[in-house]
């Protein structure tokens, strides 16, 4: 299966907002009684799970297809459906060009045609309709300008591609940076966290109205990036129409439009940005276009254009689309570690580059960049610049004080979960945790996570050690009884009652401190074996990542010192062949390439500046590569678990249900409560930056009422392990 492509990037490889009444859950006050705001939240918890079966029915997966007989895949996103006729809100990079076949897959599993209509590449949304007749159910159209920072909000999508008895996931988050103007490239960010396949999922408020759009990702687990709703209102009859407008890639392809005239009026860079990093890298250059005529080329860095910082894409885009045609830009740029000057002539969409009629133009370009030049440097020797500097950067993911990570807002929830630190142990191992457990009978009996323990591990519990004196296990569903030497021990209070798609939970440390706040996301089902996508990033590797927003495979990242760099490949190198077989897609390499194992050699042919050029490379198993891909920071493991270590045995579970609690394999074992501080399940596996999975209460007990007569009959210090 591909991925959705933006969100399959690392920036990319890859939210919405709420309005409701209880403003002071909205923007917690520190200083306001923790226990006001669990009530609050549980008042808040009552709409997430009204709305939860609504939301996910009209949630969609969208195939595009290609060729004769709608053969040939091209990539999976998401979609949510907004009319009883079946009109489809999605990204642009999902729905791509006007008139473009496609399969939508309801959450009841049907297959049903439809047909792209129009998208608006800059904002990153597009439409379409369903073709095949009927009802479907769908969801109001909300809009993204009334949202404020701190709102609770519920992402909803197809992570990692629609699968086979699984619902779309719903994800709870906060906005963290509101959108700008209906239209531009400034997208909702939140902490609901999403990934390859979510692309084109909504973004709800509590009312369950879309505000907002999958689209692209950061590293972070708090870039979020969803396109605002109201880019939709700002062109919802050109868009209806099956109108292109608004091209993100700087480029002066017509063909975008299906051949009819673009906007001459409109200023044109001619670059494709990488979606590998947050900064302003260039993939590659337009031919003829005004960046390759000013010398620029793919893995260039822009870092100032007339002295205006560019920070990344957002920036370039609202630079170039204040300009005209015509006028020339002053580039500062990095290259191979090196800040490099030039300047370009901006064109026209039609790729011509008329006279700017501007007064005084020669009299004003001097003084205009010596005047933007010295009030930079005037700003860069202000007291504090530095740390400005750096609050800017962290504009880019957003207020993390309104995280639903943030430290002041989990303490409101340590009054469900502070009780439990009798009753949560940890092991630990060469001093350095391993695993969480929880005590499950006071004569010393711990239940915990079977896979990550190996029996010399210490177990911590109130301050005291204490070594395992026995083990039974049971590999079905990767649960380990332990047995202690201890006694008088506090058992865990259990949920009793069925837990409802919607509801909030909690995980709780050792100390019973809150360290994660999540959604029941998906119903109790059988957890297949890790996603394939997730295998295919522990396959054989050269090292790359592609520019997810082209259809070629263009170079947008290199792993530092893998087998491409090592080969002297480079960003904006088109890859042709594997061994002579052509390449001419990103899927056809990424098949081919997937056809070989680690250890085997491959002839690589290239293109670097219209000339042609081959290498040998000897392809890598992924968790050999050093260090980040690319300038992402991260390698494709940690991209896809958003920074969180994941669990070794991390699916294949016969009942479990999904929630959203960002944790750490580590942390995993332990209970995961409800709000009434009740544990309604164990933390099972953590299992990539959407998802981490919990056992529920009712298929624990029969487990360990299998398991309880086993380990009573070890004696002291022995280890029985039942595989």
């Amino acid at each position: 299966m591909t991925f959705c492509p933006r969100l399959a990037a690392f920036r990319m490889i890859v939210s919405t907002a709420i309005g409701f009444s209880i403003a002071a859950f909205i923007s917690p006050s520190p200083t306001e009684g923790s226990d006001d705001h669990l009530s609050e939240a549980k008042t808040v918890q009552k709409k997430t799970i009204a709305i939860a079966d609504d939301i996910v029915a009209a949630t969609v997966g969208v195939t595009s297809r290609q060729g004769p007989g709608q053969r040939g895949l091209r990539g999976m996103g998401s979609g949510v459906i907004v009319s009883k006729e079946g009109l489809v809100l999605s990204a642009a990079h999902v729905t791509r060009m006007a008139g473009k076949n496609l399969t939508v897959i309801l959450s009841d599993g049907r297959k049903v045609d439809a047909i792209a209509l129009g998208a608006n590449d800059q904002a990153d949304v597009g439409m379409a309709k369903i073709t095949t007749k009927g009802q479907y159910p769908f969801v109001k159209v909300g809009k993204s300008s009334s949202i404020e920072i701190g709102d609770w909000c519920l992402a909803v999508g197809h992570p990692l591609g629609v699968q086979r008895g699984r619902s779309a996931p719903i994800r709870l988050g906060r906005v963290l940076r509101k959108p700008g103007k209906a239209g531009t490239r400034t997208f909702i960010g939140t902490d609901a966290t999403v990934i390859s396949g979510d692309s084109g999922g909504p973004l709800f408020n509590l009312d369950g109205e879309v505000i907002g759009i999958n689209s692209n990702i950061g590293l972070d687990l708090k870039m979020n990036n969803h396109a605002a709703v109201d880019a939709f209102h700002a062109n919802w009859d050109e868009l209806l129409s099956g109108k292109n407008i608004g091209s993100a890639r700087f480029g002066s392809d017509a063909r975008r439009n299906n051949g009819t005239p673009t906007d001459t009026r409109r200023a044109v860079f001619g670059i494709h940005l990488s979606r590998n990093n947050d900064a302003a890298m260039i993939a590659a250059v337009s031919p003829g276009g005004a960046a390759e005529k000013a010398g620029l080329k793919g893995g260039d860095t822009i870092l100032t254009i007339d002295g205006n910082a560019i920070k990344g894409r957002e920036d370039l885009v609202r630079v170039i689309g204040s300009a005209m045609p015509g006028q020339k830009i002053k580039i500062e740029y990095r290259r191979d570690q090196e800040t490099r000057m030039t300047t370009a002539t901006l064109q026209n969409r039609a790729g011509e580059t008329p006279a700017l009629k501007t007064p005084d133009e020669k009299q004003s370009d001097e003084p205009k960049e010596k005047k933007a030049d010295e009030k930079t440097k005037s700003i860069l020797q202000q007291p504090g610049a530095i740390e400005r500097l750096r609050q800017a950067t962290q504009r880019l993911i957003g207020d993390s004080r309104e995280s639903k990570t943030n430290r002041e807002l989990l303490d409101d929830f340590d009054s469900a979960t502070r009780d439990f630190s009798k009753s949560i142990v940890e092991f630990r191992r060469d001093g350095k945790p391993v695993i969480q457990g929880i005590v499950w009978r006071v004569d010393g009996i711990i239940i915990t996570k079977s896979s990550e323990i190996e029996g010399d591990e210490i177990c911590q519990l109130g301050g005291e050690d204490y070594e395992i004196r026995g083990i039974t296990r049971n590999e079905e569903h990767d649960l380990a009884l332990i047995r202690i030497d201890a006694e008088e021990l506090t058992p865990l209070r259990w949920e009793e009652t069925e837990v409802p798609l919607g509801t909030w939970v909690i995980t709780p440390n050792a100390q019973g401190e809150a360290v994660a706040l999540g959604i029941v996301g998906v119903p109790t089902r059988k957890i297949p074996a890790p996603h394939p996508s997730m295998r295919q990033r522990n396959k054989a590797m050269i090292g790359i990542s592609l520019d997810m927003n082209q259809d070629r495979p263009i170079i947008n990242g290199l792993a530092p010192q893998g087998p491409a760099e090592k080969a002297g490949l480079k960003s904006g190198d088109v890859i042709i062949s594997v061994n002579k077989k052509e390449t001419p897609t990103r899927e056809s390499l990424i098949s081919t390439l997937g056809k070989y194992k680690a250890g085997q050699k491959v002839i690589l042919r290239y293109e670097r500046d219209d000339e042609q050029k081959q290498t040998i490379i000897t392809l890598i198993l992924s968790n050999q590569l050093r260090g980040p891909m690319g300038r992402a920071g991260m390698t494709p493991q940690q991209m896809m678990s958003g920074g969180k270590k994941a669990s070794k045995r991390a699916g294949n579970f016969p009942n479990a249900f999904t929630h959203d609690c960002t944790i750490g394999a580590e942390q995993c074992g332990g209970p995961l409560l409800n709000l009434d501080g009740k544990a309604v399940g164990i933390n099972i596996a953590r299992a990539n930056r959407t998802a981490t999975y919990a056992i529920p209460v009712d298929v624990l007990q029969k487990t360990i009422a299998k398991m309880i007569p086993k380990i009573d009959k070890e004696e002291t210090g022995s280890v029985n392990d039942d595989l």
